[in-house]
């Protein structure tokens, strides 16, 4: 996700320090919990594909990594498909 309009909204919402009418306030704090979930949301992603590698070779060792290498596969799969749907 791209976060170089962050400031610009941000700062057209208002700072919360003078945040005007209560909507304007909502709307702020409705903003940054946005960017922060898509954040976290892409560096979850990012560590998924690092460590995806790794849960596979341990795969083949023990039945808990190959658990956990399961889902990687499936959460590194969703994100393909939401990649696609931008």
């Amino acid at each position: 996700m791209a976060y170089e309009y962050e400031e610009l909204i941000l700062h057209d919402v208002k700072p919360l320090t003078n945040p005007g009418p209560p909507f304007r306030y909502e709307a702020m704090k409705e903003l940054q919990e946005v960017y922060r979930k898509a954040r976290a949301y892409d560096f979850l992603k990012e560590d998924i594909e690092i460590n995806e590698h790794v849960f596979k070779r341990q795969a083949d060792n023990d039945e808990i990594s190959n658990i956990i290498h399961g889902h990687y596969v499936a959460l590194l799969e969703q994100s393909k498909l939401e990649d696609k749907q931008k």
